[in-house]
C-alpha cells in the first residue's frame, strides 16, 4: 500500500513538473518579423519609419538580413552605439542573433522570435551593408518592417548671370522651382539641402553671389524653372533641364540679358527750321493763291463763252 501512494505521489510530482514547465514556454510567446526590401528612391519617408511602407519600389532577392536580440531592453536606446560596433562585436554582445535572406518578394521572415527588442541589419560579404540602414525593433507581436534604403546623393550649384553686352555680373534675388522630371509639385529645400519637411522653401533665391546650392539630391534628371527675375532683365528660358549625379556638385550657369532701353528717335531732321518754315508758308500760299487765280479764270471764261 505504501509502495503504490509512493509510486501515485511520484507521478504526480512528476505531472506537476511538466505542468509547470509547459506553462514556462507558454509564456513565452513568439512572434513573426517581415522585413521587405524594396529599392526605392523612398524620399517620402524621413527618420525612417519602419512599419510605414514606401510609395513605390522594386523587391531584391538574396539580400542577407541579420537580427541580433538584445540583452537588456535599456540597449534599446542606445542605436548609435550599435550602429558603431563590427560584426564580431555584435554577436559578441547579444543574447541571440538571426538570420534570413529575402526571397522574390523581396521578403526575409523570422518566426519564432522570442519577445524582446532587436538590433537589424542587411550583410554584405560578411561586413554591414552600408546601402541599408540598421535599424532597432521593438517585437511584442507580429511585424512587417520595410527599412530604408541609403541612397549616393548629388548636389547642384546654380549660378545666375546678368548679361549687358560685354559685361556679366551676378544677379541676386532670381527665384527658381525645382522639380524632378514630371513632377508635379516643386522640391523642398531648407538650410540648402533637400527636405520633406512643411515649412522647408519650395522657391528658391539666389544669393548676394547669384548662387543657389542643393545638397542631397538623388540621382536623376530634374528641371529647374525660373519663376521671377531681376528688374531689368529678361528671362531668357523658363525651363532648364539639369541632371543629378552621385557624390558629384553639377554646376548650371544661366544668363538672363539685360532689357535694352528704347532708342527715341531724333527729331531735328523732321522739324524743319525758323527760316525753312517761313518758307514753306510762302510757298503754301503762293500754291493756294496760283490755285484761286486759276479758278477765277476758268469761271471768267466760261461766263465769256455764253456770251
Amino acid at each position: 500500500m505504501k509502495q503504490t501512494l509512493k509510486l501515485m505521489f511520484s507521478f504526480l510530482l512528476m505531472l506537476g513538473t511538466m505542468f509547470g514547465i509547459s506553462q514556462t514556454v507558454l509564456a513565452q510567446e513568439t512572434h513573426q518579423l517581415t522585413i521587405v526590401h524594396l529599392e526605392a528612391r523612398d524620399i517620402d519617408r524621413p527618420n525612417p519609419q519602419l512599419e510605414i511602407a514606401p510609395k513605390e519600389g522594386t523587391p531584391i532577392e538574396g539580400v542577407l538580413y541579420q537580427l541580433y536580440q538584445l540583452k537588456s531592453t535599456e540597449d534599446g536606446d542606445l542605436l548609435a552605439h550599435w550602429n558603431s560596433l563590427t560584426i564580431t562585436e555584435l554577436k559578441k554582445q547579444a543574447q541571440q542573433v538571426f538570420e534570413a535572406t529575402t526571397n522574390q518578394q523581396g521578403k526575409a521572415t523570422f518566426n519564432q522570435l522570442p519577445d524582446g527588442i532587436y538590433y537589424g541589419l542587411a550583410v554584405k560579404a560578411g561586413e554591414k551593408n552600408r546601402n541599408v540602414s540598421a535599424f532597432l525593433v521593438d517585437l511584442s507581436e507580429d511585424k512587417v518592417i520595410y527599412p530604408k534604403i541609403i541612397w549616393s546623393t548629388g548636389e547642384l550649384d546654380l549660378l545666375k548671370v546678368g548679361v549687358d553686352g560685354d559685361t556679366k555680373k551676378p544677379l541676386a534675388g532670381v527665384v527658381f522651382e525645382l522639380y524632378e522630371k514630371n513632377g508635379r509639385t516643386p522640391i523642398r529645400v531648407k538650410n540648402g539641402v533637400h527636405s520633406q519637411d512643411i515649412d522647408a522653401a519650395k522657391h528658391l533665391e539666389t544669393d548676394s553671389s547669384g548662387h543657389i546650392r542643393i545638397s542631397g539630391l538623388i540621382h536623376g534628371d530634374y528641371v529647374l524653372k525660373e519663376i521671377e527675375t531681376q528688374s531689368g532683365y529678361q528671362i531668357g528660358q523658363a525651363e532648364t533641364a539639369v541632371t543629378i549625379e552621385k557624390s558629384k556638385t553639377v554646376t548650371v550657369t544661366i544668363e538672363n540679358k539685360k532689357v535694352p532701353t528704347p532708342k527715341v528717335p531724333s527729331l531735328g531732321g523732321l522739324i524743319p527750321k525758323t527760316g525753312e518754315q517761313q518758307a514753306m508758308a510762302l510757298v503754301i500760299i503762293g500754291g493756294i493763291l496760283i490755285a484761286l487765280a486759276l479758278r477765277l479764270l476758268s469761271k471768267h471764261r466760261k461766263h465769256q463763252n455764253k456770251d
